[in-house]
């Protein structure tokens, strides 16, 4: 997949097929599962990112600071915020599967 392919999924409703087994995958795993491993993701990313541009720019490093408590807070939103867009792109994904199903037996 080229990056104008990738750059046009990005905003589109339709999941490739290969969006659907991952997405299968995952969602078979539980939504609690898919969540806190993607909050996991997303905070240990963000938390190195921080770090690294505070080592760049010489501030100091506070491990308990309030934007470390405030990602341990947002990160799960955000894990949600992940399945719930996933779910409903996957539920789309069906209902055009559905919906061309219908129309092909006219």
């Amino acid at each position: 997949m080229g990056f104008s392919e990738w750059y046009a999924n990005l905003f589109s409703n339709r999941m490739t097929e290969r969006q659907v087994e991952r997405w299968l995958r995952a969602s078979r795993r539980g939504k609690w599962h898919f969540v806190l491993v993607t909050s996991l993701k997303f905070a240990i990313g963000v938390f190195v990112l921080q770090n690294v541009v505070d080592l760049l720019f010489g501030r100091e490093f506070d491990p308990f600071g309030s934007r470390n408590v405030f990602l341990l807070i947002f990160s799960p939103i955000m894990g949600l915020i992940g399945w719930w867009n996933s779910d409903s792109k996957y539920k789309n994904h069906l209902l055009h599967l559905q919906i061309e199903k219908g129309l092909s037996r006219k």
